[in-house]
């Protein structure tokens, strides 16, 4: 499978974004992204490290649970993704208006048999 198909090249993505994560504050879209290339390249235990870090930021700080959903579901924590995603309907994250239906880093959670019911919380009056 070409890796264009997901947003990129994957091996462009996990030599050049490294250097650019202390430039921009560690920000953690480019986070996302650097772990959506790492799973993509197999490279499981970089996209692990990534997912930790940003969860263990997210004790400390806010971090997008949008974001935190992605890099779970990257770094193999689907269960964890999934609960990242919901609280991301409940807090009405805006980046999953931007990411959840188009984003390369969220191809792999939209496959969930979940993703679509949870994402229905969207819609719904609060």
């Amino acid at each position: 499978m070409n890796a264009n198909a997901f947003g990129g090249d994957a091996r462009e993505v996990v030599d050049r974004v490294p250097a650019l994560l202390p430039r921009y504050g560690r920000h953690p879209w480019l986070m996302m992204g650097l772990t959506a290339a790492c799973d993509r390249l197999g490279l499981t235990e970089q996209a692990t490290s990534v997912y930790a870090e940003l969860v263990a930021r997210a004790r400390n700080e806010y971090v997008q649970p949008a974001v935190l959903a992605s890099t779970a579901e990257h770094a193999g924590a689907r269960a964890e993704a999934l609960e990242f995603l919901r609280q991301a309907v409940a807090i009405r994250d805006p980046l999953l208006s931007a990411f959840a239906r188009h984003s390369p880093p969220m191809a792999a959670l939209r496959r969930a048999p979940e993703f679509a019911s949870i994402l229905e919380g969207l819609s719904q009056a609060r």
